[in-house]
């Protein structure tokens, strides 16, 4: 699964995002761009 963010999204946003994914038995990526940043969701959901 790929998350594209909005643009301005916050730091502590992007840690609760993750932490939600995680969360699933996810593990995540981030790739920061200009704008905004990609977060990759690797694995299966349990």
């Amino acid at each position: 699964m790929i998350i594209v963010t909005r643009i301005g999204t916050t730091d502590e946003e992007l840690d609760r995002i993750r932490e939600r994914v995680e969360s699933m038995g996810l593990r995540t990526h981030l790739s920061r761009g200009e704008n905004r940043t990609i977060i990759g969701c690797i694995g299966d959901e349990e």
